[in-house]
């Protein structure tokens, strides 16, 4: 069965994919679903199979319950909508990026992926920059772990190589030979100052309080 690694925005998907396909699996990242799944944090929400889907030239407009969302990313006639039918037919893998090293990193997301991020989250137009983060973090991560079938923590993936490795149908030490090849630091740049637990807990007490829950949760100490 293919694959979907998706998580949270600036979780490391961008890497994760650059090693799988270094190792000879077609998971692309994004654009489209390869022979082995695919790599994409845009595919966290699921659309219901009844959305209306229009096709436009630089991106999609979806209809869907009530609410309108727009997809834009390259090579946007092959992405996929990651309706109920299209994901019916992928494994999904849930990866997972310490809170604050992720929420300091999103500012670095195209404007048309904060777009598509907040169609699926309790977002409102008021909300600071640093709001937007904190609720794409809690609220996107908690939407992924419903639907997958395994989640595991970026930085902690040679602890669970072997379960990793299974889902994905790869020998490890391919894996690792692989990973050994692809940088780690090309795309996991941030804001020059990372945000601190204190600037969290004075946006939204209340939200960084499930924020440090669900992140111990996912094995994260502080």
């Amino acid at each position: 069965m293919k694959c979907l690694i998706t998580g949270c925005p600036r979780s490391g998907t961008r890497y994760i994919s650059d090693v799988l396909i270094t190792a000879g699996k077609d998971v692309p990242h994004e654009c489209r679903i390869g022979e082995d799944g695919i790599v994409s944090w845009y595919m966290f929400p699921t659309i219901t199979n009844e959305a209306k889907i229009h096709q436009y030239r630089n991106f999609k407009l979806i209809k869907d319950e009530g609410k309108t969302h727009v997809l834009r990313r390259p090579c946007h006639f092959d992405v996929p909508v990651p309706t109920v039918e299209v994901k019916s037919g992928l494994k999904i893998l849930h990866q997972i990026r310490e809170p604050l090293s992720t929420i300091s990193s999103i500012p670095k997301l195209f404007p048309r992926s904060h777009e598509w991020a907040c169609g699926f989250i309790p977002y409102k137009g008021g909300d600071s920059q640093l709001l937007r983060f904190m609720k794409m973090w809690f609220h996107i991560n908690k939407m992924v772990e419903k639907e997958a079938v395994f989640s595991y923590r970026i930085e902690n993936l040679e602890n669970v190589l072997d379960e990793f490795c299974k889902h994905v149908c790869i020998d490890k030490d391919d894996f690792r030979i692989a990973a050994g090849k692809v940088s780690k630091k090309k795309n996991t740049r941030h804001r020059k100052t990372p945000y601190t637990w204190k600037q969290l807990e004075y946006e939204d007490k209340n939200l960084t309080e499930k924020i440090i829950v669900l992140a111990k949760k996912y094995g994260y100490t502080f």
